[in-house]
């Protein structure tokens, strides 16, 4: 369809003519496709890259955010060698009624006699981000060795 000027100054259009309204839908094409595939590809990278995963989190939900970095900090801290521990999962953080609540956290320690050790956290954390709770189970995996 192209546009034209009638006998009164008015703009209407003919039909069977193309004109710019086809580069504009090929642009809104693009763009649509552009935006979709950004999207999946955010979604797929902050699932494999937990760092990414930590700075999406961080920019939606800030508090939520530091309240599961104290727990995570605090949970380092009580393994048997932090200073050689790794983060296996940074855990889920959930809103409560007094704070959160960070679930699912597990940090690894490789021990020189049994195999890697494995810690799994959970933890209350207030509004003001103070750790008034914390629960820890320990299982020791020989990840070595395939009986296991």
């Amino acid at each position: 369809m192209s546009m034209h000027d009638d006998k009164y100054g008015l703009q209407t259009s003919r039909p069977g003519r193309s004109g710019g309204n086809d580069r504009s839908r090929k642009t809104t094409g693009r763009i649509a496709a552009l935006l979709v595939f950004g999207s999946l590809a955010v979604l797929i990278t902050r699932q494999e890259i937990p760092g990414v995963s930590n700075l999406i989190d961080r920019l939606f939900d800030e508090p939520a955010w530091q309240a599961a970095e104290k727990c995570r900090a605090m949970a380092r801290g009580q393994t048997s060698q932090p200073g050689f521990s790794r983060m296996e999962r940074s855990g889920k953080t959930k809103k409560t009624e007094d704070g959160y609540y960070v679930s699912g956290i597990v940090i690894s320690v490789l021990d020189s006699e049994v195999g890697d050790h494995d810690y799994y956290f959970s933890c209350n954390v207030t509004s003001a981000g103070e750790v008034v709770a914390i629960h820890s189970e320990s299982v020791l995996t020989d990840r070595l060795n395939r009986d296991n």
